[in-house]
């Protein structure tokens, strides 16, 4: 628009814009002075719709705790990574719902165990508020871990790159979950971490994950930031 009618471009700096927002929260995030103009409201996320059909229908019917696996839409699983999560939940009392990108399905065997369910494409954030759903296996892309957290749901961090390994070790710090190494994890580590938190009669890890929902559905969220939008409009019509 500025170009258009030949106005000159600003830069934009955070620092020097009337408002910016935050979508996180204290607590998860590590205590730092802030500029007064910073404003941290919390995840800004759409309201939980109930799961399409057939999805819906093999959560009500799955006997047994789901894990939920997602690596997000920029990392790529090689056949050896696939494999070793196939032998970690093989025979196991646990249901795999694995979002999955369809270009690299090519790394999966021919035949999957029964637990397994390969979804392309998934609603991530109504497949977290499930009930069922009693862990994420995650690549620990910020917004994932996020709406796991939102959703009360620990996390087994699986960074592959940039601010993933922070996470990674965030989530640990928080006492929300466990990590393990993409590059030489075993079968046999990660169902250790797996039962680690699935068979915790303390419930560390979901009174962790908990306590940070807490914060972040107290901070404000979506509503919040609407507001803080409306009253900079007003401010600046006056």
């Amino acid at each position: 628009m500025r170009r258009h009618f030949g106005i000159p471009l600003r830069a934009h700096h955070p620092l020097r814009t009337s408002l910016s927002i935050c979508a996180s929260t204290f607590g998860l995030e590590l205590p730092r002075p802030i500029p007064p103009n910073v404003k941290v409201v919390g995840p800004i996320l759409r309201k939980v719709k109930p799961l399409a059909e057939p999805l819906k229908k093999w959560f009500e019917e799955s006997p047994n705790p789901v894990i939920y696996i997602s690596m997000g839409s920029l990392a790529t699983v090689n056949t050896t990574f696939a494999c070793k999560l196939i032998e970690t939940f093989n025979k196991k009392k646990v249901n795999i719902l694995w979002s999955l990108p369809s270009d690299q399905l090519k790394h999966l065997p021919e035949s999957l165990p029964n637990n397994f369910r390969i979804e392309d494409h998934t609603d991530q954030q109504n497949v977290l508020a499930h009930p069922k759903v009693n862990l994420f296996i995650s690549h620990c892309g910020s917004n994932s871990v996020s709406e796991s957290l939102y959703h009360n749901t620990p996390i087994i961090g699986c960074p592959f790159f940039c601010d993933q390994y922070y996470w990674a070790v965030r989530i640990e710090e928080l006492g929300c979950g466990l990590a393990i190494d993409k590059f030489d994890f075993t079968a046999e580590e990660l169902w250790r971490k797996t039962q680690t938190i699935l068979t915790d009669n303390d419930d560390i890890f979901y009174r962790s994950a908990k306590h940070i929902s807490n914060i972040m559905r107290t901070s404000g969220g979506v509503k919040r930031a609407a507001d803080l939008v409306e009253i900079e409009i007003k401010s600046a019509l006056c």
